[in-house]
């Protein structure tokens, strides 16, 4: 070992430059280390809301697809009977389902639709307050 080299000095230089890039020679206190960390912990809540609201969003549609595909099948079947005899048994029956589709599928459109622009809203106003 050299005597210069007991003259070096760990907080001055190249070795202090790089303690402060890693925080080891940080002169901050530790309550606004907690302080951030709270902060981060916040934006993760803030990020799993807005993902949990997304699965609840995609449980919607998928149960509203879900009575759609019913009601589709239910109107196909009445469609197209097996014979011509329950073609007009079945005549007025298709016009409810039919009419049973079409309000199904138009609150489908809503909720789908609405519901996104109604959370954002929510959430933006919640942001601001």
């Amino acid at each position: 070992m050299n005597d210069s080299d007991e003259d070096i000095d760990p907080l001055m230089g190249p070795i202090a430059d790089l303690m402060a890039e890693h925080n080891l020679s940080s002169k901050t206190t530790t309550t606004t280390n907690i302080q951030k960390s709270i902060e981060i912990l916040d934006q993760k809540i803030n990020i799993l809301d807005y993902l949990s609201f997304l699965n609840i969003h995609l449980l919607f549609k998928d149960i509203f697809n879900y009575i759609l595909d019913i009601q589709w099948y239910n109107y196909m079947k009445k469609i197209f009977p097996k014979n011509e005899q329950e073609i007009f048994l079945n005549h007025s029956q298709i016009y409810s389902s039919l009419k049973k589709l079409i309000f199904f599928f138009i609150i489908y459109t809503i909720i789908t639709l609405s519901f996104p622009y109604i959370f954002h809203i929510i959430l933006i106003i919640v942001i601001l307050s």
